[in-house]
This record gives structure tokens, sequence and C-alpha cells, in this order.
């Protein structure tokens, strides 16, 4: 599957879903993906390794968020898929995942974050390969999951219109 493919498909679950989609709610993203790299620690430090899948499939799909916001951006992936994107390499689940949060942090709303989305897809990309897991394949089940949730999942107003 293409990238740029995914984010059009959580570009369009957030407008169904009733999420915003703009970049007034930068900082709200940036904290909701900084969330899920927790998430994915919380499944670790209790041994929960059955979801490890479904939380990197969550950063990713959190990650895509931001060039949403920004649709001049276009294809920053251009045209690349999951297999096109070189990993980045850790040496424990701890270190990965400290290193996406450190490169959340560098993100600051402007076009410069083009690379460091880039580099947070790499870096778990290469958390998922350290764990043996196909993280495409990850994203396309969290997401066929996501589309049978409710109105705002996940937020006090689940379920309303």
């Amino acid at each position: 599957m293409r990238i740029f493919d995914l984010q059009q498909q959580v570009y369009n679950l957030l407008k169904e879903k009733g999420f915003p989609t703009g970049k007034d709610n930068f900082n709200v993203k940036l904290v909701l993906l900084h969330t899920e790299v927790s998430e994915l620690a919380d499944a670790v430090k209790k041994g929960r390794t059955g979801d490890y899948g479904q939380e990197l499939a969550d950063i990713i799909i959190r990650l895509l968020n931001i060039p949403i916001m920004y649709p001049h951006w276009g294809d920053i992936w251009k045209g690349s898929t999951f297999a096109d994107i070189p990993e980045i390499k850790c040496n424990d689940l701890w270190e990965g995942m400290l290193n996406i949060h450190r490169e959340i942090s560098k993100l600051n709303g402007t076009d410069s974050d083009k690379l460091g989305v880039y580099k947070i897809f790499a870096l778990t990309k290469g958390l998922s390969i350290y764990l043996g897991l196909d993280l495409n394949k990850e994203c396309i089940k969290k997401m066929e999951f996501n589309w049978k949730r409710p109105y705002q999942y996940g937020t006090a107003k689940e379920g309303g219109r």
C-alpha cells in the first residue's frame, strides 16, 4: 500500500468520525501522538505482546494526521510504500520509543516538519522490524477496526452527532 493512500484513508476516517483535521489542532495532535508511543510503552512494560502491532499502527495513524493538517505538502511520501521507507534501527524497544518521543518533540508546525514526520515513520518501522511485525498489515488491520468504531470514538462525545 502506498503511504499516501493510507494517509487519505486516515483523512476520510477523521472526517467521517467527526475529528478535526485543521492545523489549529496541531498541539493536540502532537500530544496524542506522544500518547500512542506511551501506550506501546505500557504494553511493553506489562508484557502485552499481542498489543504491540496495534500500538505501532496507532503511532503511524496518528503520525499521518500531521501531513493531513498541511494539504499544501501534497504527497510527502513521493509514492512510497511501507517497503520503500528505510527503517531506523534500535538496540531495544525502550531506545526506539525514546527516539520517537524525541522526534515528536522537535515538530513545530512548519514545513520543516516533513522531514521529522518521515523520520518518525522510519523509527516506527524500525521498531516493527525489531519486533518481527509487518507494519503495513498492522495499519490495515487497525484501520479496519477504526472504521467500525462509533462517531468520535475514544472521546467524551463518543457516539453522539
